[in-house]
């Protein structure tokens, strides 16, 4: 008689892929979530970045009394990285949102967001000694490839001034270098440390700079006019805290340069949305571009399956 198949519980290196890559679906609906706040022309990009932090922070340091009264942070490094990790979150907000008042969204997509596993794998080698392998380079190349077809499907970024031009490049540059460094602060916490007191103080972190550096004095909440507050009401909950509650925790459990890759989730579930709920033209290079996304995804996670190098 034929025994039962047993239910076997996922590897740590897939549970990681499924935590980094929920957080990144996650962060693509606060596209569709901001859409509806800048139509009501209630708050800026910039706004809307610091009131994530700004919300999401106490909650969660909250939320992480109640439910993990231990020490938060247990010695100096944890507690170095951990604010490390916090300013660069402000860091890439305020680069990020600079860069598309400068080129555009799109063009800021591009040049931000498809550099971050390209740095965090490049940063990864001296740091943790992750040698890129030549499927991690396959990976890479098929996701930028595909971010730029997904782009393109889309209507394709808008080719800012010059004067835009100097001006986005090094913000989105910049926002994509903060970026790779919280992956990398992040793989470096120890196991133990609980992931929703390093989100809840992260946050924090970024909330106090992007209040004092990049939003001095200008921090009243946006008019409630429409959608307003049930859609920065959501952007702070699920994109924001339950996400880098997410991101944290599947750190710990994956590669820096499969981290990476996996973030390109964000603009992939980002472009979907707008073409569900908004009418955004896709198109067939779009639909191809966000295939080969899937693919370069998959190859990173089939690598984890196989034990990291």
């Amino acid at each position: 008689m034929a025994q039962p198949r047993t239910l076997t519980s996922p590897s740590p290196a897939m549970a990681g892929a499924l935590l980094v890559a929920g957080a990144a679906c996650l962060w693509g609906t606060a596209g569709v979530a901001s859409r509806w706040i800048y139509e009501s022309e209630t708050a800026t990009a910039l706004e809307i970045g610091f009131w994530r932090m700004g919300l999401a922070a106490p909650l969660l340091l909250a939320l992480a009394a109640i439910i993990a009264p231990r020490r938060p942070v247990e010695g100096l490094r944890p507690l170095g990285l951990t604010l490390l990790m916090g300013l660069c979150l402000a860091g890439f907000q305020a680069g990020y949102f600079s860069a598309i008042a400068a080129t555009g969204v799109a063009m800021a997509t591009l040049l931000a967001i498809c550099t971050i596993p390209i740095l965090t794998a490049l940063m990864a080698w001296p740091v943790y000694g992750e040698a890129p392998s030549a499927r991690v380079g396959m990976a890479l190349l098929a996701a930028v490839i595909g971010m730029i077809l997904v782009v393109s499907g889309s209507g394709g970024p808008e080719l800012p001034g010059a004067a835009g031009l100097r001006l986005g490049l090094p913000m989105a540059l910049a926002a994509s270098f903060c970026f790779a460094v919280l992956t990398l602060a992040g793989r470096g916490l120890p196991a133990e440390q609980d992931p929703l007191w390093t989100t809840a103080l992260s946050l924090t972190v970024a909330a106090v700079a992007l209040a004092v550096v990049v939003m001095p004095g200008n921090w009243a909440l946006p008019p409630n006019q429409g959608p307003t507050w049930p859609a920065l009401a959501w952007i702070a909950l699920m994109p924001t805290a339950v996400a880098y509650v997410l991101f944290y925790a599947g750190l710990r459990l994956v590669s820096s340069g499969t981290a990476g890759l996996l973030i390109l989730a964000e603009p992939l579930t980002a472009n979907i949305l707008a073409w569900l709920l908004h009418g955004e033209r896709l198109g067939g290079w779009g639909w191809l571009g966000a295939a080969l996304l899937l693919a370069a995804m998959g190859l990173a996670v089939s690598r984890e399956r196989q034990g990291r190098t």
